[in-house]
């Protein structure tokens, strides 16, 4: 069992690959599933104290850590329409979608 481990991370460590030069960070989890986020990470994602961070799932076994906390100002133009949409017209639709829910 050991050797098929070992094996494992040889070729785990040979497939990941420095991005940009920089080294593989870790952090250890507590006994209360808490982790401190590595400074060096911290930076990258633009975060800091208070801040949410978002866990997507890849795949089985595998997540990406995302920054969930952006400007306002990021938003903008993320979604592009060519009809106005009324006050009321936004209500109505609210009200719809809260009866389904």
């Amino acid at each position: 069992m050991i050797g098929n481990c070992l094996s494992f991370y040889d070729t785990l460590l040979k497939v990941r690959q420095p991005v940009d030069g920089l080294n593989m960070t870790t952090a250890t989890l507590t006994s209360k599933g808490r982790i401190t986020i590595p400074a060096p990470v911290r930076t990258d994602l633009h975060v800091g104290p208070g801040d949410r961070l978002e866990f997507i799932k890849l795949t089985d076994g595998r997540y990406e850590v995302v920054a969930a906390s952006q400007d306002i100002s990021c938003l903008k133009g993320i979604i592009s329409s060519t009809r106005a949409v009324s006050i009321e017209e936004m209500d109505q639709a609210i009200r719809k979608k809260a009866r389904v829910s």
